[in-house]
């Protein structure tokens, strides 16, 4: 059996509980994780081409997480209405 570790913390030193950021879609938000952006880039333009996915019990949200299996971070990806 092969072994996986990494020598990181638990927890992501980038994000904290209840932070917000806003994306016009075109760049990645100051001090958000470039990483993170591409794993969730499906689902932000998804919502932001006027898109709803099925498994959501609210249109305009849907939640995704980073791939980082060591320190995973969830998302609540809203599309803001003009």
């Amino acid at each position: 059996m092969i072994g996986c570790s990494a020598n990181a913390s638990s927890k992501c030193e980038l994000f904290s509980d209840g932070q917000e950021f806003v994306s016009d879609m075109s760049s990645v938000s100051e001090g958000f994780c470039p990483h993170v952006f591409s794993d969730i880039t499906q689902q932000i333009l998804g919502l932001g081409q006027g898109g709803n996915f099925d498994w959501m019990n609210e249109h305009g949200k849907v939640l995704a997480c980073c791939t980082d299996g060591f320190r995973p971070v969830v998302f609540r990806i809203e599309r803001l209405d003009k």
